[in-house]
């Protein structure tokens, strides 16, 4: 499963989960100029069965608030089609 967003001056960090586990903080931050379709995580061998991505946008009390998805690749071995991907976004307001 590979999730794609962007990445610039005004991006944050976020936390993502997979299947209830761990969360992971990644941070979107990149100095220059904004970047759109760039890999922000992946993970492998998850098995072909049901997942549950959670993806939870971790904003500064600067200007760096944004969290850009594009889209998210979910690769099966058995099912080529792939299966179905429910997103859970959420965002802490300051």
């Amino acid at each position: 499963m590979d999730v794609y967003g962007s990445m610039g001056p005004l991006y944050s960090q976020f936390e993502v989960s997979i299947d209830g586990g761990t969360s992971t903080t990644l941070d979107c931050f990149y100095d220059d100029e904004t970047r759109p379709s760039v890999l922000l995580w992946s993970a492998n061998s998850l098995g072909d069965k049901l997942h549950k991505l959670e993806i939870t946008n971790r904003p500064n009390k600067t200007s760096q608030n944004k969290l850009g998805l594009d889209y998210a690749l979910v690769r099966g071995t058995s099912n080529p089609t792939g299966y179905p991907l429910f997103l859970s976004i959420s965002s802490l307001v300051f």
